[in-house]
């Protein structure tokens, strides 16, 4: 994917002051009960490369916002309160590219939310004076509030939903993601490591997938044999999926993207299997 359009294609639909999609459809007093959003989960850059702020500073400036939305109203902690219109469309008419609409269906898999048919676009009727961006221009799907801020993703789980958004350590699973600069990014790749402790590659295989949702897990196979390579064709922005073993205790899977490549290892070492997910964008 090209970068430039990718980070055009970002701003367009981000930018406060936006165009109504086409066909879109904006209700100002929706049904339904009142909802609480608290726990939210902060993503790796979504641009790697590009500049952002690091999880401490976005964590310090979401710390305490409790969201909670009613039929008419959105309250943002202790900030602000505002009346609100929520405009349903879908993902091509938010992001106006096919190509960034798949981007962000990968993105968004490893968090465990699912871009689907629709999204809202929850806007103020009136911008309030005592706050602003992201709290006045965010997305609500599969259960989720999506802010985008600073090129990451910020993640609120509804207080009554019961799926787990920080993705991998639900089992005593550990992961990292490794701070680079943006010239490391591009040649070594945004690096995210795990460890399954106690796990062999086929054990691990399965946890790593299990956790996807159904658009992340079509980009790979449901399982794999021991020490057989093997590819695999898929669609919607990828090209083909390869796996190559090098021995019996070491699997690189490959994905190639129209936008890009993703190299996922797995290493069987003494006290478990390690899992590094490299992302190399165009």
């Amino acid at each position: 994917m090209n970068r430039f359009s990718l980070i055009l294609s970002l701003f367009l639909a981000l930018c406060c002051i936006k165009a109504k999609a086409v066909n879109a459809t904006t209700d100002v007093s929706p049904s339904g009960n009142t909802l609480v959003w608290e726990g939210y989960f902060i993503s790796k850059p979504i641009i790697p490369g590009e500049e952002s702020v690091s999880e401490n500073s976005i964590d310090d400036f979401f710390k305490g916002k409790k969201i909670v939305i009613d039929d008419k109203k959105v309250t943002i902690g202790n900030t602000c309160i505002y009346e609100y219109s929520k405009e349903t469309m879908t993902p091509l008419e938010y992001w106006h590219s096919k190509k960034t609409v798949n981007f962000y269906k990968k993105f968004l898999s490893f968090y465990k939310v699912k871009l689907g048919g629709k999204l809202n676009l929850i806007t103020p009727t009136i911008p309030p004076v005592e706050c602003g961006y992201p709290f006045t221009y965010f997305i609500e799907l599969d259960g989720s509030l999506l802010f985008i801020f600073n090129n990451r993703a910020v993640i609120y789980d509804n207080n009554n939903n019961n799926n787990n958004r920080n993705n991998f350590d639900a089992s005593g699973v550990i992961c990292l993601h490794k701070g680079q600069s943006a010239e490391q990014i591009f040649e070594n790749g945004d690096i995210e490591e795990c460890f399954y402790k106690g796990e062999n590659i086929f054990d691990s295989y399965q946890k790593y997938r299990g956790v996807l949702t159904d658009d992340g897990k079509k980009y790979l196979q449901e399982s794999i044999v021991l020490n057989k390579d093997s590819s695999m064709k898929c669609y919607d922005g990828c090209i083909a999926v390869i796996y190559k073993w090098d021995g019996p205790d070491r699997l690189t899977i490959t994905q190639q993207f129209e936008g890009g490549e993703t190299e996922i290892s797995f290493t069987k070492e003494n006290q478990g299997c390690r899992v590094v997910t490299k992302s190399f964008p165009d």
